[in-house]
């Protein structure tokens, strides 16, 4: 897909989006509200009673970019860039900021490109256990959203596009156009197994022709398993945190169900997101 064509059909990205879901990083990992700022924005913010405010997006150090069209080429890019990033992100390790979990993280703003590098892509940055964000104002589209599936962690506050992946090249025959058609979705369907994502998502990028773009919403990003955790991840997190506090995973999947509750009324999200951690991680 074109960046012209794409640019003129882009929706406009609200802070909605991430009040509503990017910060579920804060209980997930057990990390503080500022972090999960840093990763989805790329700036420290300003917290009050008040509300939040922050700078204009910058990239942090310990996290690379992916934009422009997705090629052979960008496999090369993407692990030349891990590997520059990958010391510094050590270093950073529980430190306040993006570089916490100590490795290197993707901001990814493309409008797509090939299917098979989109793969190989993001089955990179799953063997890394890379956290993949599409930050505030950015567009991810057509093969990028392969690429983001990679991530371990996805945190979403741009916008997400989709449409049924194909082959650039010219077919000869109907025949020939079948044979590719299923040679794609096998790809696609044993990579979103290996990703642990539902087979419901390629059904839904199938349903969008090449020539138009489904832009999804917050709930859409959710429900397909766009944004979140993967479930092996998340448990292994679950476990570490568990360890750390001292208490099993069913005593820590109760506190969280009773932090969500207890917290229910406060008025102001970073309150309520403080809230249930201390909650969380009571002795």
């Amino acid at each position: 897909m074109s960046h012209e064509r794409l640019s003129s059909i882009m929706p406009i990205t609200t802070f909605a989006r991430f009040r509503s879901f990017a910060c579920k990083v804060v209980l997930t990992f057990a990390v503080s509200l500022t972090q999960c700022f840093s990763l989805a924005f790329g700036a420290e913010p300003q917290l009050s009673s008040d509300g939040i405010t922050w700078d204009p997006p910058q990239r942090p150090a310990c996290i690379f970019e992916i934009s422009g069209e997705i090629d052979r080429s960008t496999i090369a890019y993407v692990k030349e860039q891990y590997r520059s990033k990958e010391n510094y992100a050590a270093s950073q390790k529980g430190k306040i900021g993006s570089c916490m979990f100590g490795r290197p993280g993707v901001w990814l703003d493309s409008p797509g490109g090939d299917v098979e590098s989109a793969v190989a892509i993001g089955r990179f940055l799953r063997e890394k256990n890379i956290v993949a964000i599409v930050p505030v104002n950015a567009h991810c589209a057509s093969a990028c959203v392969i690429t983001l599936l990679g991530g371990v962690y996805r945190i979403v506050t741009g916008n997400i596009g989709i449409h049924r992946p194909y082959d650039i090249g010219l077919s000869a025959s109907v025949q020939d156009s079948q044979n590719t058609y299923a040679k794609i979705n096998t790809l696609l369907s044993n990579y979103f197994q290996e990703m642990n994502i539902s087979r419901k998502l390629l059904d839904e990028m199938n349903a969008v022709p090449p020539d138009e773009v489904r832009w999804l919403d917050l709930d859409e990003d959710s429900a397909y398993g766009i944004s979140g955790t993967d479930p092996a991840w998340q448990d292994y997190q679950d476990s570490r945190v568990a360890q750390a506090i001292g208490i099993s995973k069913d005593m820590l999947y109760e506190r969280r169900a009773f932090a969500k509750k207890s917290c229910a009324q406060e008025r102001y999200f970073n309150q309520r997101m403080l809230c249930e951690q201390r909650i969380i991680r009571s002795k």
